[in-house]
């Protein structure tokens, strides 16, 4: 028997996203896509997660991907994983030192100091260095020119499925040199840290190197202005609390984390940016020059989505897949959190084919999901790009991100045009956030595109949890 399950987790203004494969009832493999909140009270979640997935014996998290470093989608990973979790793969966008510093600038001057979060944003290896372990393995995911291949050469060898964990991998990686590591601020004694373009699929891979699951990543290049920008951020930075630089960039990270701790209010890191600004055309950033909350950084997109093969482990012959009633086997919760009171309910009773009819047959779509994180999907070009990347997969998720949290800068009837008909759609938000996500704009749009029937909200009192199991 396999069963496989995601939940969307109500953790308000923030993102966490779970996966897992079951085997026989047997936890084969276990994933998360982000793990943070800054809602009242966002640990619930994470530490309810750690106490059921982590208990007894059982302590490995097979897949760990971080979109981005912003807090409200890292600062509670550590919760999580502070039981000795160890964490197999980790997978993280090309993601700066500069850049790093600004998200960790910008956390405090919204939020105030908080170390873990920012030691966390500033150095996430050190951070989560013992829960690596000595068989870790970290990813850096780069960005590259053309789309993402599409279903030929799947390797899904017919061998009968042993005991044993499934493991994660990329179809072509390549060592990260130690002066790459370094200009990233990722230098990282005894591990050995990997880079995988975002046109090389990634695999959940049985131990008989049958293929199960395709994860499909796109990383948009940051803009040149904006990482001008960062640069100087940095410059000033370092020249206003005198870094020493000719250290090493462990030995920096740890400087930057003493200095911040000492910033005792934001005009300190008002007064940064500012001076920034004032060394760059501001004309040409995609952001207005009076907050720094709009940044255009990017953020990794994800797309996980089954093969055959996964199929195959629960008895389903190939020439039965293309007819097989799968959405007998199909279940969609909602999840309800009153108080301490957390349950689930059957949201719908609908069929959830994972074939799209439609279209192509040969394409498994539920329950596979397009996470976008924070993602700025708006301008036309920025659309295209991500159409042009999933080009051989548009059809072949269930359900859809909507980019931030629903914020009107992210996305518009532009994205939600190129997303296919029928399509579900969920914004992770907080209700009463500061931001007022989800903007009404955005929600309009979703209606006129067709797709607001199909709407799922996400917040800290709601969330949803869907699979199947046969």
């Amino acid at each position: 028997m396999v069963s496989q399950n995601f939940t969307i987790h109500p953790i308000g203004q923030g993102l966490f996203y779970t996966g897992e494969i079951k085997l026989n009832d047997r936890p084969v493999f276990k994933m998360i896509f982000d793990c943070g909140s800054v809602s009242k009270g966002a640990n619930q979640e994470p530490l309810l997660y750690r106490n059921t997935h982590f208990s007894g014996s059982d302590k490995e998290l097979d897949l760990l991907v971080i979109s981005h470093f912003d807090a409200d989608h890292v600062n509670q990973i550590k919760t999580v994983v502070d039981n000795d979790v160890k964490i197999k793969k980790l997978v993280m966008p090309f993601v700066t030192f500069e850049e790093r510093l600004f998200l960790a600038l910008k956390h405090i001057a919204q939020q105030g100091f908080d170390e873990g979060t920012v030691n966390f944003i500033i150095n996430p290896l050190s951070a989560l260095g013992a829960n690596l372990g000595d068989d870790g393995e970290v990813f850096i995911v780069t960005s590259r020119d053309g789309p993402i291949p599409g279903i030929e050469g799947d390797n899904e060898d017919r061998e009968k499925i042993p005991e044993g964990r499934f493991v994660f991998k990329f179809s072509n990686s390549k060592d990260l040199t130690d002066k790459e590591a370094s200009n990233l601020g990722l230098a990282y004694s005894g591990k050995k840290l990997q880079k995988a373009a975002d046109t090389d699929k990634g695999y959940t891979v049985s131990s008989v190197s049958t293929n199960v699951m395709e994860f499909l990543f796109y990383r948009k290049n940051i803009g040149i202005n904006e990482a001008e920008f960062f640069e100087i951020v940095k410059e000033i930075f370092f020249d206003q609390y005198n870094i020493d630089t000719t250290k090493a960039s462990n030995f920096i990270n740890e400087q930057v984390v003493d200095v911040v701790k000492n910033i005792k209010s934001a005009p300190e890191i008002q007064f940064i940016f500012e001076e920034a600004f004032k060394k760059i055309d501001s004309k040409k950033l995609n952001f207005p020059v009076s907050t720094i909350s709009n940044l255009n950084t990017t953020a990794l997109c994800m797309l996980h989505r089954n093969l055959k093969a996964l199929y195959r482990l629960s008895g389903v012959r190939d020439e039965d897949l293309r007819f097989y009633n799968f959405y007998d086997y199909s279940y969609c919760n909602l999840i309800q959190k009153t108080g301490t009171l957390r349950q689930e309910i059957n949201y719908c009773s609908r069929r959830f084919y994972h074939y799209n009819f439609l279209k192509h047959l040969e394409k498994l779509s539920f329950p596979n999901v397009l996470l976008t994180s924070d993602s700025f999907l708006k301008e036309e070009t920025d659309v295209t790009a991500l159409v042009e990347k999933y080009k051989h997969h548009i059809d072949a998720f269930w359900m859809f991100q909507v980019p931030h949290h629903g914020s009107k800068k992210n996305s518009d009837k532009h994205l939600f045009s190129q997303i296919p008909y029928r399509k579900f759609n969920f914004i992770n938000y907080g209700l009463n956030n500061r931001d007022n996500h989800p903007d009404d704009e955005v929600l309009l749009d979703l209606f006129a595109t067709g797709h607001y029937k199909n709407f799922i909200p996400a917040n800290q009192f709601q969330g949803l949890s869907f699979g199947f199991r046969f």
